[in-house]
C-alpha cells in the first residue's frame, strides 16, 4: 500500500500557515521599537485573532511536516535496500 507522505506534508504546511496567521497581528503597528520584548509578547497575545490556537497549529504543523518527511525518507531507504538485495541475488 502506497502511503501519501507528500499529502500529509502539504496538509501540515497549510496548518502551519493558518496557525501563523492566527497568532500574529494582521494590522500594522506604529513605533514598534519603543516596546520591550515582554510588552511586545503581551500586545501580540492581546491583539491576535487566537494566539493559543495559532501557536498550537503552527508547532503541530511543523512537527507533522518533519515527521512526514522523515517517514518518507525511511520508506525510500527501505525501497533502496530492497533493490540492493534483489541486485545481489542476480
Amino acid at each position: 500500500m502506497k502511503k501519501n507522505y507528500w499529502l500529509y506534508f502539504f496538509i501540515c504546511i497549510q496548518i502551519m500557515i493558518i496557525g501563523y496567521f492566527l497568532q500574529t497581528i494582521l494590522f500594522p503597528l506604529q513605533d514598534t521599537e519603543m516596546y520591550t520584548a515582554a510588552v511586545w509578547v503581551a500586545l501580540q497575545k492581546e491583539l491576535a485573532i487566537n494566539y493559543p490556537l495559532g501557536k498550537v497549529m503552527l508547532w503541530g504543523g511543523a512537527i507533522g511536516a518533519i515527521v512526514s518527511l522523515l517517514l518518507w525518507v525511511k520508506e525510500k531507504i527501505r525501497e533502496f535496500s530492497k533493490w540492493v538485495k534483489e541486485r545481489k541475488g542476480l
